[in-house]
């Protein structure tokens, strides 16, 4: 009978350790979802940097053209 418990008490340690690893396991689940919404994060940043590139080359585009048009308004 006490062997009989001693092997029920080992067999509930391995359980609890295998329950443990379980939870590490989806705390490594949940870590890398975390990360692969930091790294969305940081493409929607890399997108926003490039709209505001075009709209910086826009807008100096425009600066160019009324510098231009007003320097012939001032030539003529």
């Amino acid at each position: 009978v006490i062997y009989l418990l001693v092997a029920f008490v080992k067999v509930t340690f391995l359980l609890e350790t295998c329950v443990k690893v379980i939870f590490l396991l989806v705390a490594c689940v949940k870590v890398i979802f975390l990360l692969e919404a930091y790294v969305k994060v940081i493409y929607m940043l890399q997108d926003c940097v490039k709209v505001l590139n075009v709209i910086l080359v826009m807008a100096y585009v425009v600066i160019f053209l009324v510098q231009g048009v007003s320097s012939l308004i001032l030539v003529a």
